[in-house]
């Protein structure tokens, strides 16, 4: 049928003539030139979609997004926020509002300060592990007065020590000690171990020492073991027979393990 050029019928419609471009289109390409209307449930808005799409619902992919999520008020700062339909459980906007909506408020019964805890945490009572430590302590803290400086400290009250409630430091402990050596230590010997000590740095010693191992020839005289560390022993003792110290006929050649047999201890150099 010939075009109608007169016609007022719009092109390609069933009321008047067929449209000119219709009737030039092939029939795989006239079924994508009748595009269907639709109204978008989301943003109510008209689009046409072709035949193949009949199916589709919204207009964009936001629209689609809009129509899939669910808008929720968040109990914790009162903003609004939306999530899909299958998160339709989610009732916090964030972790952080999920957070400290599940906790609870406290006050500590040590320093009075108050702290928060979370839901599954509901047993805690102190805020931090110093307070737990002060609370859960069977003993009890006490006001005492430091023997060296004469400062009064608080410290645990420990009927069974002897000296932790004496000194409120370290240093005034350490004066106290130094203050007590010599003849004014409760276990003042009358100076036989500074005599000792001092009679080991002597070249006498040192002399006696050396002519002993020589004598025996650096051997162990009771296990006979040789190439190892030695001690110089006196046969006779030491604090009890003082003109016998540096005699060389009072000394006799040891290894450490049988030295230690003679004076029931250990020795390790």
């Amino acid at each position: 049928m010939p075009c109608n050029s007169n016609s007022n019928e719009p092109l390609g419609t069933a009321g008047g003539a067929p449209g000119c471009l219709e009737s030039l289109l092939s029939p795989k390409h006239s079924k994508l030139w009748k595009r269907l209307p639709k109204i978008c449930p989301v943003c109510e808005q008209t689009f046409h979609v072709p035949p193949s799409a009949a199916k589709r619902v919204h207009c964009s992919v936001g629209c689609r997004a809009s129509g899939k999520s669910i808008q929720k008020i968040c109990p914790t700062c009162s903003s609004s926020f939306r999530v899909y339909r299958s998160n339709a459980k989610y009732v916090y906007c964030s972790v952080g509002c999920k957070s400290r909506d599940k906790n609870i408020q406290k006050t500590c019964p040590v320093c009075n300060q108050p702290f928060s805890v979370f839901k599954s945490a509901i047993g805690q009572v102190y805020c931090s592990f110093g307070c737990a430590s002060i609370g859960r302590s069977t003993h009890h803290w006490k006001d005492f007065r430091c023997l060296q400086c004469g400062a009064t400290f608080q410290s645990k009250d420990r009927p069974h020590s002897n000296n932790s409630n004496h000194y409120c430091s370290l240093s005034c402990r350490n004066k106290a000690y130094r203050q007590n050596t010599g003849p004014k230590s409760p276990s003042w010997k009358g100076g036989r171990v500074a005599e000792k000590l001092r009679d080991r740095g002597r070249l006498e010693y040192r002399e006696w020492r050396r002519s002993v191992f020589q004598r025996d020839d650096y051997t162990c005289q009771e296990c006979g073991i040789r190439g190892t560390k030695l001690h110089a022993h006196h046969i006779k003792p030491y604090a009890e027979f003082p003109d016998l110290r540096f005699d060389v006929g009072n000394g006799v050649t040891l290894c450490l393990s049988c030295h230690g047999v003679v004076h029931h201890r250990t020795f390790y150099r």
